[in-house]
């Protein structure tokens, strides 16, 4: 069976084969699914968080890089355990 491929923003989506309504893509080691709702599309993380709803599969595209970049980039605290943090 061949694979649905469909570009969008220069990203390569890849039709489910068993659900032609569901799309996926992969970006910066994350996974992302668009499920199609006719006029609109559903963008969730493979771990099933939605972020959100739209009408245009590009602005789902924008939106899934931003957060693949803010998931790359986000700074964990570090408290060395010698340092007590003061109380608020």
């Amino acid at each position: 069976m061949p694979r649905l491929l469909h570009y969008v923003a220069g990203v390569r989506l890849v039709v489910d084969p068993y659900d032609h309504r569901l799309w996926h893509f992969a970006l910066h080691g994350k996974r992302y699914l668009l499920h199609d709702r006719g006029g609109s599309a559903a963008l969730r993380t493979d771990d099933g968080s939605p972020l959100g709803t739209f009408h245009d599969w590009s602005r789902a595209i924008d939106t899934a890089r931003e957060h693949a970049h803010a998931a790359a980039t986000e700074r964990i605290p570090v408290v060395t355990p010698g340092v007590v943090r003061p109380a608020s």
